[in-house]
C-alpha cells in the first residue's frame, strides 16, 4: 500500500473526490486520512462538514474516500 506521498492505494480513484456536505456528518475521519492537508473542517450552518480545500494538488490517492464511514466524499467515475 502506498500513501499520497507516495503513490496511489488499491483502488484509488482517477478523479478528485468531493464532498456530499448534506451527507458529511463533519466527524473529520477524511481531515486525519489526507496526508497532504488538503481536507478540512468548515461550518456549514449550524454544523461543520469536510471541505477539499486544494483539488489541484490531490493525487487521488483514495483514503479520504476509505476513511468516511458514511460514503460522504464520492466521486463523478463510475
Amino acid at each position: 500500500m502506498e500513501t499520497a506521498r507516495s503513490g496511489p492505494l488499491l483502488g484509488s480513484s482517477p478523479s478528485v473526490p468531493r464532498v456530499a456536505v448534506d451527507h458529511c456528518s463533519g466527524c473529520g475521519r477524511c481531515v486525519a486520512a489526507c496526508l497532504l492537508h488538503l481536507v478540512t473542517l468548515e461550518q456549514q450552518g449550524h454544523r461543520k462538514a469536510a471541505r477539499i480545500v486544494s483539488a489541484e494538488r490531490c493525487t487521488r490517492c483514495g483514503a479520504c474516500i476509505a476513511s468516511c464511514p458514511i460514503g460522504a466524499l464520492i466521486t463523478d467515475t463510475p
